[in-house]
């Protein structure tokens, strides 16, 4: 090694150095944190007997009813699954799906297809149903 070369490495290690402070590195990344979503919804009426809904996001993990009286069933294809959900279903939280990372709700969005009564007549205008990816 040169004379040149050792004498800008050694002054690069004292700026280096130099640039170091008394406080402890910090990060701006936030850790993973795996976690639960849910999938809550209202309907106009008192009960319902069927909901089929899409729910699309990155991991879908396992899904459980927030009712131990109502069934839940899912299909997987890629970043959607598909939803069956059976019982009498009043609104509120509907199901509860595990995810890699609760921090990354946004990144899950939830579509209502289909509804049916208590005695499996589909309802034919869903525009007075809410459904929507909570934490």
């Amino acid at each position: 090694m040169s004379t040149f070369a050792r004498g800008a490495a050694c002054i690069l290690v004292v700026l280096l150095v130099a640039a170091c402070g008394d406080e402890p590195a910090t990060t701006s990344i936030d850790p993973v944190s795996s976690g639960t979503l849910a999938i809550e919804w209202s309907t106009p009426q008192e009960h319902e007997g069927a909901v089929l809904l899409t729910i699309t996001g990155p991991g879908i993990g396992e899904l459980t009813s927030s009712h131990s009286d109502v069934l839940v069933f899912a299909r997987r294809d890629g970043m959607e699954t598909r939803v069956a959900v059976l019982g009498e279903i009043g609104s509120g939280r509907l199901l509860k799906f595990e995810v890699p990372d609760v921090q990354q709700a946004g990144r899950y969005e939830v579509s209502l297809i289909e509804v049916a009564d208590v005695d499996g007549e589909l309802r034919s205008d869903l525009a007075a149903y809410d459904v929507a990816v909570v934490r």
